[in-house]
């Protein structure tokens, strides 16, 4: 019973001093996390870039805010085509 109690006593002090417990905890949520995001890539069937996404969303939902002027998915998607169209021209 001693043992178990020093063995306890020892283990609070541990994670008091080293903070164990809170580095167990972010090393679970991180392969959580990956999980999730894998889980997910796999939904999008694999393609996980940027104008998938876009394609994806409600293209009449906002999507930022910014100094009082909002965005919606739509725009953004549009915005990110001819962004890419003029960044080909420029190679051009």
């Amino acid at each position: 019973m001693a043992a178990a109690a020093l063995f306890g006593a020892t283990g609070a002090y541990l994670d008091a001093r080293y903070g164990v417990s809170y580095d167990l905890r972010k090393l679970s949520q991180n392969r959580t996390s990956r999980k999730q995001v894998g889980d997910r890539i796999g939904q999008l069937g694999g393609e996980a870039t940027l104008y998938r996404l876009l394609e994806l969303a409600d293209q009449g939902a906002e999507a930022l805010w910014f100094e009082g002027r909002s965005l919606t998915y739509g725009e953004m998607k549009i915005s990110k085509l001819s962004f890419r169209t003029s960044k080909s021209e420029d190679r051009d």
